[in-house]
């Protein structure tokens, strides 16, 4: 049995802190989607971004 492992990073994993949980997009790929239009929104939002971490 062959298993593949993804080999992109995150911020997070590359700060040294992992997350436990699967990632939930297999099971989910509307996620990917729905992700994308929040971050739009917050991008967009009333708070400049050089105020958001």
């Amino acid at each position: 049995m062959t298993t593949t492992e993804d080999t992109t990073t995150t911020a997070a994993e590359q700060d040294g802190t992992r997350s436990r949980l699967p990632d939930p997009t297999g099971l989910f790929p509307e996620l990917t989607a729905l992700s994308a239009a929040v971050q739009k929104a917050l991008r967009n939002g009333p708070v400049p971004q050089a105020t958001s971490p």
